[in-house]
């Protein structure tokens, strides 16, 4: 459908693709399908030349809380969050210190997409972060039902 001719392996987060690249003797540069923010792992690969970066889609960070978003948190109405990425728990935290609601975001919860984001958020003093078992979305809304 994708008009790939030959699909050698998948892999459910990076981690696992580079440890395949480290461990296989592939001669060609794999084409990486990616959007333009990558892991560093990521961009050490493409800068080795192991991949070739191509960028499917850009992203666009928000620069500020809605308003609505802002009296939610202030409420507690929001009790977690979503976090798919480093890039998005660096934008997520940038902005409640915008808002200077640090303190308050410290009580709601981080459902992290990996031990890397937890591991930055509570670096970052949120302290209620809830890791997925897997790298991927199943195993991430598995933890949220358990949680």
């Amino acid at each position: 459908k994708l008009g790939m001719k030959q699909v050698e392996e998948t892999f459910s987060d990076f981690n696992s693709f580079n440890s395949f690249l480290s461990h296989n003797k592939i001669k060609n540069q794999i084409n990486y399908l990616c959007g333009d923010i990558i892991t560093q792992e990521a961009e050490l690969a493409v800068e080795s030349k192991k991949l070739n970066k191509i960028i499917l889609y850009r992203t666009i960070a928000a620069r500020h809380f809605r308003n609505e978003t802002i009296e939610l948190i202030k409420s507690g109405k929001i009790n977690s969050v979503i976090l798919y990425s480093q890039y998005t728990s660096l934008i997520y935290h940038q902005l409640i210190t915008e808002c200077k609601m640090e303190e308050r975001a410290q009580n709601i919860k981080c459902y992290c997409l990996s031990s890397r984001i937890a591991e930055f958020m509570q670096n970052k003093g949120y302290n209620k972060c809830i890791i997925s078992d897997d790298p991927n979305q199943d195993s991430l809304v598995s933890s949220i039902i358990k949680n």
